[in-house]
């Protein structure tokens, strides 16, 4: 990581930057970067209402009301404003900027301002969504996608290949996802949407990798996760942390960046699954980033790296970097561009007050003029999408309610998983982790699922020692067991439908027997990590898939608390139900079309299908 002391902070004193366009969030914290180490900022916007414009981080603000930023005439006119007011250079802020700007480098040289931007023939290559399992496939896999290039050139048949959920999105900047559980909607969907991708699901915590880099050498780089984002379905952060320290994902971003030999900010963006530590590649996005604040706030200035890279050289680039004072960890939390949340889920939006503080926020109390419009412009946003953001809630829970009768009466067992589903374990897992690490069992960027996917892969023995550490624990706080589903209905359920039930659990086989018998809930056969099957939960439904009871014709339902088993449960032919409190969650299953229950719940939910109620 990048450490020392903290550098001059008039090294770009004597420059004027352009920023273009500057009614985009990002522009603030490239702004606000810039300024802290002397730079002049003009902004150029190409709408005259848009509340960052009246940002104090602007030395000037030029308008260029309504024009069309994917046309010539938007270049021509931000290379003009820049030879006016003495600019050194232009950065440009999102990817049509990016684009536009790229393909008219010409025009800037002709009025003598450097432009910050990668020539257009790589910046197109890069950024075609369709060419990432050709560009970087063998780094780093990719999530199993088709391209439509028309509404002809796909059917189910084709379509079918690919495993739900499936994800339908554009293949431009703004993807735009929607999500299927079902193939005839999906096809459907696929053919309206036409040229578009059509892609698995990945499961997982959104990650991303950012850096600046020239030629391929990287001089700056951060990683982040995201906590919320723009939908509980996917898109931007709202809210995010970092840096996240782990190596792989550095690894994974230094060898895709040199691979390209890429000039420029960049933002590798994956999903990380949580249960087995796997990195996904879902965009390569050549431009900055929509949380770059939070790298900023921590003293990450990747725009100050770029522009001393251009306009004094890559030597100043990299003294510059070595000396820079970050923080070793925070969270930034977008409450003016989040705050629709207040109309759809407000202890979403409270959450993100309380954990922000305001300070590690969108909120700049210095900067008044530019925050009492934006939150003016947002509340009233807030308050027009509301009544679209509730019919599309209505349309889902509609969808999902069909999916879901469709599959009454055809259940032949039931699968529990136990620690948040039918009790909560009060184990310190973070001394489990001490314990792992300080027995060198456990990396430290590894969160104790990942370490056993790993040990069960590569060590068997150490496996078994990881597991007999971790039941210590288990055993020890055995006292501490919370019931939180109905046990006595669940029980009554088996005895009168002669339903076959299963635990699958991440604890160990003895424990969860033992947490059985002291519920008194009665199973036919309890799968824990040390079962003979290693720790995967999608290896242990199938051996739950191989018992007498299982009939291609019905479905053994599957009640978990983590998507990604709930993902793998499906895809094997089992019915996924998550069980969840989060509002934020359920709506996201909602676009998954994968049911959802409460805990105190779970009686009702196989009733439900058992009856056709």
């Amino acid at each position: 990581m990048i450490t020392g002391l903290r550098y001059s902070s008039n090294i770009l004193t004597p420059y004027t930057i352009v920023l273009a366009s500057a009614g985009s969030s990002k522009a603030l914290a490239v702004a606000q970067s810039l300024k802290v180490f002397g730079a002049k900022v003009l902004g150029v916007s190409n709408y005259a209402l848009n509340p960052y414009r009246f940002s104090r981080l602007f030395d000037y603000v030029v308008i260029l009301n309504k024009m069309n930023r994917e046309s010539p005439p938007w270049a021509i006119h931000v290379a003009e404003a820049a030879s006016t007011y003495g600019a050194d250079l232009v950065i440009p802020i999102d990817f049509v900027d990016v684009v536009t700007f790229s393909s008219c480098q010409k025009i800037f040289d002709k009025y003598g301002v450097k432009l910050a931007a990668p020539k257009i023939n790589v910046l197109l290559k890069v950024s075609k969504k369709v060419m990432l399992e050709e560009l970087v496939g063998d780094l780093v896999p990719t999530p199993r996608s088709l391209f439509c290039a028309s509404p002809n050139e796909i059917n189910l048949e084709i379509i079918k290949s690919l495993r739900p959920p499936l994800v339908v999105k554009g293949i431009s900047d703004r993807s735009l996802p929607e999500y299927f559980s079902s193939y005839e909607l999906a096809v459907e969907r696929t053919k309206e949407r036409a040229p578009c991708l059509i892609q698995e699901y990945i499961a997982g915590k959104g990650r991303g990798y950012y850096a600046v880099a020239f030629d391929g050498e990287v001089l700056i780089e951060f990683a982040h996760e995201r906590i919320y984002e723009a939908d509980p379905s996917g898109g931007g952060s709202i809210a995010a942390k970092g840096p996240i320290l782990d190596p792989r994902l550095f690894k994974l971003g230094r060898e895709i960046v040199q691979r390209l030999k890429w000039t420029g900010p960049i933002m590798v963006e994956t999903k990380w699954v949580q249960t087995t530590g796997e990195y996904y590649l879902l965009e390569l996005n050549p431009k900055f980033w929509g949380s770059l604040a939070l790298p900023v706030s921590l003293g990450y200035h990747f725009p100050v790296v770029l522009a001393i890279a251009y306009l004094k050289g890559l030597d100043a680039a990299r003294e510059f970097c070595k000396h820079l004072l970050v923080q070793k960890s925070g969270e930034y939390y977008f409450l003016l561009d989040g705050s629709y949340y207040i109309f759809r889920i407000p202890e979403v939006w409270l959450n993100m007050l309380i954990r922000s503080r305001i300070v590690k926020s969108d909120v700049n109390l210095l900067d008044p003029a530019r925050v009492t419009i934006h939150l003016g412009g947002a509340i009233l946003q807030g308050i027009k999408s509301r009544k679209k953001w509730s019919s599309n809630l209505a349309l889902l829970l509609s969808r999902l309610k069909s999916t879901f009768k469709k599959l009454q009466k055809a259940v032949s067992g039931v699968i529990f998983d136990l620690d948040g589903v039918l009790v909560d374990l009060k184990i310190p897992w973070l001394a489990v982790k001490n314990v792992l690490y300080s027995k060198r069992l456990l990396y430290k960027w590894e969160n104790i699922r990942e370490c056993l996917v790993r040990l069960w892969k590569e060590d068997k023995s150490l496996y078994k020692i990881a597991s007999l550490t971790i039941e210590e624990f288990e055993r020890k706080y055995l006292h501490d067991v919370k019931i939180i589903a109905n046990i006595a209905r669940l029980n009554s359920i088996k005895r009168e439908y002669g339903v076959t039930y299963y635990l699958v659990t991440f604890q160990s086989e003895s424990i969860a027997k033992d947490i059985t018998r002291r519920i008194g809930l009665h199973v036919d056969m309890v799968l824990g990590r040390d079962s003979g099957f290693g720790p995967l939960k999608e290896d242990l439904y199938r051996k739950c898939l191989e018992s007498k009871h299982y009939t291609n014709d019905k479905k053994f339902i599957v009640f978990d608390d983590e998507l990604a088993n709930l993902v793998n449960a499906l895809r094997i032919g089992c019915l996924p139900i998550w069980v969840i409190k989060s509002k934020y969650h359920k709506i996201n299953s909602l676009h998954l079309e994968i049911p959802y229950t409460d805990p105190q719940q779970l009686h009702n939910a196989i009733l439900s299908l058992l009856k056709g109620a």
